[in-house]
């Protein structure tokens, strides 16, 4: 998918802001209060941003870029751009979006890998837990298959008698532990 989209006359593309202020979905992402996933559909064109969506994108970006924005071009528009509108650009201008592509796909996913409650539920816990790829959650707790809220459970137990806060965790209430 392509990450350069082109500019309008009135306002920029959402790939044009991000590139030119320096920032990947990601951030824009968080700044905006949007989920990651969203950018990347807007961007490559496979969606368009909803009226709540749109009024965030218009507040991050100062109103740089607006629902005019995530038009289709019109036909002048690309009349004269070959299949492509950002087949204008210079070998450099080519490089610099290649580049900021490839970073912005060798960023993690937002809400892969262990978040950083689960990482003090394994801490705490220690060598009870370990890793079991037949497991639902991928983990065993005392050599059982244990969900992540287990996990929790068990761990907000030891912190409990150790005097320390428990941890707050999706699911998981504080009777839960007791």
């Amino acid at each position: 998918m392509p990450f350069f989209t082109g500019r309008h006359m009135d306002g920029m593309k959402l790939a044009d802001y991000l590139i030119e202020h320096g920032l990947t979905p990601v951030a824009f992402a968080r700044k905006a209060g949007i989920h990651r996933m969203n950018i990347h559909r807007w961007i490559s064109g496979e969606r368009r941003p909803n009226v709540d969506m749109m009024a965030r994108i218009k507040t991050a970006t100062e109103g740089r870029v607006t629902a005019k924005d995530f038009d289709a071009p019109e036909e002048s528009d690309t009349e004269n751009d070959g299949l492509f509108p950002w087949s204008r650009l210079s070998p450099e201008e080519e490089q610099e979006i290649q580049e900021a592509y490839v970073a912005m796909l060798a960023e993690p996913l937002e809400g892969v890998g262990i978040t950083g409650a689960l990482r003090v539920a394994l801490d705490t816990l220690g060598d009870r837990v370990t890793k079991d790829r037949h497991s639902p959650s991928g983990y065993r707790l005392d050599g059982r298959p244990a969900s992540l809220p287990q996990l929790v459970i068990h761990a907000n137990r030891v912190l409990r008698l150790e005097g320390k806060t428990a941890i707050a965790y999706p699911g998981v209430r504080d009777e839960d532990d007791k």
